[in-house]
């Protein structure tokens, strides 16, 4: 009986250590983590929104685009990669002009974001957030 408590020690042991290490692993890829606002105003007229403090798509009647641009910026002396992901609400009308963005050390690169208001959508603000991990470059 006691071989057999010893014996599930040890294996639970040697699963936490497994968990544990691919943790660390995998956060020791990421260099660093940026998140920003962003927003959409659904409505029956276009207007812009050119405040800096989120990503604004400004006013966009359903069934239109409108786009933004953002530079991602590597200040690092290493390559980076840049994973781009929107997030929450508004994340189904997001697209990326890429997910994934080569960053070579101190460089920088444009990444566009296309909001597409569905036709169906219902006038208001639709929220979400646009998180952007940048990632060592693995030899």
């Amino acid at each position: 009986m006691k071989r057999i408590q010893i014996l599930i020690l040890l294996i639970a042991l040697i699963i936490l250590t497994a968990l544990i290490t691919s943790v660390v692993y995998v956060n020791s890829n990421i260099a660093a983590v940026q998140t920003v606002k962003m927003d959409v105003i659904v409505d029956s007229s276009f207007a812009f929104n050119l405040d800096t403090d989120a990503i604004h798509f400004g006013r966009v009647v359903p069934g239109n685009t409108a786009v933004r641009s953002f530079i991602v910026n590597n200040t690092k002396t290493i390559d980076l990669v840049a994973e781009v992901k929107a997030e929450g609400e508004l994340a189904p009308w997001i697209t990326t002009s890429a997910q994934f963005v080569d960053v070579p050390a101190n460089d920088h690169r444009k990444v566009n974001l296309t909001v597409f208001v569905p036709n169906d959508a219902s006038y208001g603000k639709v929220e979400g957030k646009l998180t952007v991990i940048f990632k060592r470059v693995e030899p």
